[in-house]
């Protein structure tokens, strides 16, 4: 998330807490941030799983 969007590491190590504690109450979640799309959801195990995906 850093390289994609050039934001400081405190941003990141904030914000990306904040949404796998989110979608670990809600399922699979979805946001955009900073211009990066991240998507957060359970796989087979139950084990959450994150991807990012940057808009251009």
């Amino acid at each position: 998330m850093i390289a994609l969007t050039g934001a400081n590491k405190e941003l990141i190590e904030q914000q990306i807490p904040q949404y796998f504690m989110y979608a670990s109450k809600n399922g699979r979640s979805r946001w955009e941030a900073l211009g990066v799309e991240i998507t957060i959801a359970p796989d087979s195990q139950n084990l959450l799983g994150c991807s990012f995906y940057k808009n251009k």
